[in-house]
């Protein structure tokens, strides 16, 4: 048995699950996820959330990796903040058909609309890779 093969049966066709709530109730209590894409968006709300409390705001730099420190919950660690929240914005990722997270986004601060004029740092004259 191929256990990532398995997993999939078990989210997506709820194979082996069958009519038993007691082995839906076994996975969960193992922290078992049934759905990927509410797992991540609930990773990245926490992120976020931890973001504004730290920044007084949620206007996240493109290039912005959650760090393993304190107060970053563990599961957000690595995360690359910045470039998920710009996938939601400009295609709609995890939100396309949710409008229960659209209105989550927006209750914590998030803008819709990038934020323009940053630039790039940059070069200095006279430096150079080599």
């Amino acid at each position: 048995m191929q256990l990532g093969a398995t997993v999939a049966n078990v989210r997506q066709k709820r194979l082996y699950l069958g009519e038993n709530p007691a082995r839906e109730r076994q996975l969960a209590e193992l922290g078992f996820v049934f759905d990927v894409v509410d797992y991540r968006f609930e990773v990245i709300m926490a992120a976020l959330a931890v973001f504004k409390q730290l920044n007084g705001h949620a206007d996240v730099r493109q290039s912005f990796v959650v760090p393993d420190e304190p107060p970053w919950p563990r599961e957000c660690v690595g995360l690359p903040l910045g470039r998920r929240l710009t996938q939601i914005r400009t295609r709609g990722d995890m939100v396309k058909a949710s409008s229960e997270r659209r209105g989550r986004l927006s209750a914590i601060g998030f803008s819709w609309t990038p934020k323009r004029g940053r630039r790039a740092v940059p070069k200095r004259r006279g430096s150079s890779s080599r």
